[in-house]
């Protein structure tokens, strides 16, 4: 038996001021720590012996062998410190060099006849359902595809259309999905169409299936999260058939608690890409435990070391509005800057000011007094947006532990 404990190299430590938190990186998962366990391995990290940091503790013992059981640490017989995962003074300097460009969220002049309440609603991952156009706009063929030829060229991992029911206009977003079809060709981005299940129709899917577009398919759970939603998800499946798409399932907090078990049922039976939820909150529930009911695992190997100098949804997300206006995301209308092509306003001059960008994607734990001391930091995920909207950016409103 080796006499010391180091981490593997994909395991991630932690430390918090009620325990700390494992990260496996590889295998996606996270494991708490309790105090004493916490006390014990930190000692092991700097270099004390396991003989001398667990002794005959048995419950100390069992946390070692279990260590290295599940391949978060090596025994050695001589002592080296764990290698902090991606370090480097340049990247912890300029966290946004290692920001990936993840989401590009684009709104299309549209309307919409639900009146569904939802478009006016403070939502926690409000970004992925259909809203309305903030202003009534006449589609400018020459503003999108000049758009369009931009946004291609910072190779955002996926494009979001949105705008009420897009549909209602067939002619223009067959023009839009061809336009970009044709710059994606030799890229990997995805296409991706936020709907309501109101809005799909037999029409429709020849269209997603023609340019490859993946449907976001937004259905309102938020009285009755079994019954009703059955009931309009078996109609949505019959019209997109074998198409691929995600669901959207825009909860309350009557209904969350069934998110998990209902996201499981969907992924194994159907083909289905992804499961997301869309949460409305009022005044009376801000202290619903939203997110232990949602774990999320929000680093990575080459995030891990900067995730706490960065915010893992805002950071490489932007949203532009049916009038030019960029902002961090579809939800905060914060206005980053406005496109105009007559004036010399593009979105890449836009874009270059990393200054103004960095203010939201560098909107991190670090800078929330209650959170950058918690264990949890590394693997909580939040709404920055839901803050923003309530008028207290500084605050985490919703938290499993507050």
């Amino acid at each position: 038996m080796g006499k010391y404990i180091r981490l593997v190299e994909t395991c991630g430590y932690v430390e918090g001021e009620n325990g700390a938190m494992l990260l496996d990186l590889k295998n996606k998962k996270a494991y708490h720590i309790e105090m004493e366990e916490s006390k014990a391995l930190k000692q092991l990290l700097e270099g004390k012996n396991i003989q001398e940091s667990v002794g005959n503790n048995k419950k100390l013992q069992e946390f070692v062998s279990q260590l290295i059981k599940k391949k978060l640490g090596k025994e050695e017989d001589t002592w080296r410190p764990s290698e902090k995962i991606h370090k480097g003074s340049l990247y912890e300097l300029h966290p946004e060099l290692r920001i990936n460009m993840n989401n590009i969220f684009v709104e299309l002049p549209g309307d919409c006849y639900e009146n569904c309440e939802l478009c006016g609603e403070n939502q926690i991952n409000g970004c992925f359902s259909c809203k309305i156009a903030s202003d009534k706009v006449e589609y400018n063929k020459n503003f999108y595809y000049r758009l369009l030829s931009e946004i291609t060229n910072y190779n955002f991992r996926n494009i979001f259309l949105y705008g009420g029911n897009l549909f209602l206009n067939e002619d223009i977003i067959i023009d839009i999905l061809e336009y970009t079809k044709r710059l994606l060709v030799a890229k990997e981005a995805r296409i991706f169409l936020i709907c309501r299940d109101k809005h799909i129709s037999k029409k429709v899917t020849p269209i997603l299936k023609k340019f490859n577009v993946i449907p976001i398919v937004g259905f309102d759970c938020r009285e009755n999260a079994s019954k009703d939603f059955w009931e309009s998800f078996q109609k949505t499946l019959d019209i997109i058939g074998e198409n691929m798409w995600c669901v959207n399932l825009q909860m309350s907090s009557k209904t969350i608690k069934n998110f998990l078990p209902l996201k499981l049922i969907l992924l194994e039976k159907y083909n289905i890409q992804d499961v997301v939820v869309t949460m409305s909150l009022h005044k009376n529930d801000e202290k619903i435990e939203y997110f232990s009911l949602l774990p999320k695992l929000t680093c990575d190997e080459t995030s891990f070391s900067i995730i706490e100098k960065i915010h893992p949804c805002l950071a490489g997300t932007l949203a532009i509005s049916a009038t030019g206006e960029v902002f961090p995301c579809p939800c905060i209308k914060e206005k980053i800057g406005c496109i105009n092509y007559k004036r010399g306003a593009t979105f890449s001059r836009i874009f270059d000011n990393k200054e103004k960008i960095m203010n939201f994607w560098g909107y991190s734990v670090e800078k929330i007094e209650s959170c950058k001391r918690c264990e949890y930091r590394k693997t909580c995920s939040d709404c920055r947006a839901y803050d923003f909207n309530c008028g207290d950016l500084d605050t985490k409103r919703i938290c499993a532990k507050s």
